[in-house]
């Protein structure tokens, strides 16, 4: 692979920051067939998936809405010299305690979980979550608030290590699959 420029004139806008408010969810086990990664013949190519994410009978993504300017995803490089890696946190924010969430955290806390999230003004969907590199939650918070002016409901981090969250183009699938 030869290397490229990265300038803005090829990289476009960055004042764009955060994702969407809505993030799509599904369990692993629930995915008949995931997307791939391609041959490398350019710098995307690392970063970014082909194929569709299809579903076992019965199952598709679930919608989770988060609030607003409080969600993003952050990357650490981490390891030894040449053995480095990526740890990846997927920070949500839901403001609302009701059952139906709490139950649901609950119930994702210790599985295996594919997640897609749009980057905020772009039309780039990014996934976090694969055979080899599961998302699960790593933190979790539930708040009841303490007046009026403060916030309740819940803030997570779903993390997941090994590669980048990747550039996903495939379907977004929200009705079950026959």
């Amino acid at each position: 692979m030869d290397l490229e420029n990265m300038t803005p004139e090829v990289l476009g806008d960055v004042e764009a920051k955060g994702i969407e408010t809505t993030i799509y969810y599904a369990l692993r086990s629930d995915i008949e067939t995931m997307p791939t990664y391609p041959v490398v013949t350019n710098p995307e190519d690392i970063v970014t998936v082909t194929g569709d994410i299809i579903f076992k009978t019965g199952k598709c993504f679930k919608e989770m809405k988060l609030r607003v300017d409080k969600n993003g995803v952050k990357s650490s490089l981490v390891g030894e010299i040449q053995s480095k890696s990526w740890n990846n946190m997927l920070d949500v924010s839901i403001p609302t305690n009701h059952p139906k969430l709490l139950g649901t955290i609950d119930y994702l806390k210790n599985r295996e979980v594919v997640y897609v999230f749009k980057e905020r003004c772009t039309n780039s969907n990014r996934m976090m979550g694969s055979d080899c590199n599961p998302a699960t939650f790593d933190t979790a918070e539930i708040d009841s608030g303490t007046d009026q002016e403060s916030f309740k409901g819940f803030n997570g981090g779903i993390k997941s290590s090994g590669k980048l969250p990747a550039f996903y183009s495939g379907v977004i699938t929200t009705t079950p699959a026959a």
